[in-house]
């Protein structure tokens, strides 16, 4: 029989006592119970991990032109809630700038995508003047054209403002570019 130390260096032990001891200790049944446990656990955690995948569209470029004093802001892109009716559709009839913010909008459909932009007015904004505002969307090579109008009254406040907003359609096709331009 060959003699084994117990890692510690103290008492030597024979083979056979050593795996006796390990045997009533642990138990081969144990052994097995452990795996069988691990493999069910690691099963239950990897079966609940789901996959998604997301699409994202892109824009390839915008351009933001605003002249007379104005200043223009791209406010976002979003599908539209509630519908939007028209206002503001022609220079005889436009939306003047006041004290609480307008909206000028060829009108919505609910659940259309819409571009919102806002318009304001500054210090140097010219009073009594009617404004053309045009959005130009190019998507997937295809271009189409929006126009509303907006204007200030006989005394200009800096700061006012009115959110132009267009509805882009039922859906958005990539490459997408836009042109804004207040005039």
């Amino acid at each position: 029989m060959r003699l084994t130390t117990n890692g510690i260096g103290d008492v030597p032990l024979t083979n056979r006592r050593v795996s006796a001891l390990l045997g009533k200790k642990i138990g081969m049944s144990w052994v097995v119970i452990s795996i069988m446990i691990s493999i069910a656990v690691s099963y239950a955690v990897a079966s609940t991990i789901n996959v998604s995948s997301t699409t994202y569209q892109q824009i390839l470029g915008g351009y933001i032109s605003s002249t007379g004093g104005l200043t223009a802001t791209d406010s976002g892109f979003s599908t539209a809630v509630l519908a939007t009716t028209a206002a503001g559709t022609s220079s005889g009839s436009p939306i003047t700038f006041g004290i609480t913010t307008g909206t000028a909008s060829p009108g919505v459909v609910a659940s259309h995508w819409q571009w919102t932009f806002q318009v304001a007015t500054t210090g140097s904004t010219a009073a009594s003047t009617t404004f053309t505002v045009a959005l130009t969307v190019n998507q997937n090579g295809v271009a189409t054209s929006y126009t509303v109008y907006v204007a200030t009254g006989g005394t200009v406040t800096s700061g006012q403002a009115i959110n132009c907003i267009f509805d882009i359609g039922p859906s958005v096709t990539t490459p997408l570019s836009y042109t804004f331009t207040v005039k």
